[in-house]
């Protein structure tokens, strides 16, 4: 998947849209964000947002980040649980993974969230 300068802006208004100003807001105001949501929904979008920048990063640079902490905003580098988003660069396309441990903390159990889950 090629990421084009319009999903970029997107996902960049999504992502200042989910920072906010901290203050807490009004909660109608917040319904649309990734924090709004189920912790597994909000991490999936983390996790496709993570990719926008991955690929961005690579079409740009010709090379994978060899970190997330190259691309991702610190809002990414945990998910909604507080563990910190993994990454790893594989043979497979598209050339990478991206993943949250999910509740229970723990890599490889079944509530991993994965960017390669079908």
């Amino acid at each position: 998947m090629r990421t084009t300068c319009a999903f970029l802006l997107a996902a960049a208004a999504m992502l200042a849209t989910s920072c906010g100003d901290g203050d807490g807001g009004n909660e109608s105001e917040r319904q649309d964000t990734p924090e709004a949501l189920p912790k597994p929904t909000a991490t999936r979008a983390h996790i496709q947002e993570i990719c926008a920048l991955v690929e961005f990063h690579q079409e740009q640079t010709g090379e994978w980040p060899t970190s997330l902490s190259q691309v991702a905003p610190d809002v990414f580098r945990k998910d909604p649980w507080g563990h910190a988003y993994q990454y790893k660069l594989t043979e497979k396309k598209p050339g990478y993974v991206v993943w949250s441990v999910g509740p229970d903390g723990k890599d490889g159990t079944g509530d991993d969230i994965r960017s390669d889950d079908p």
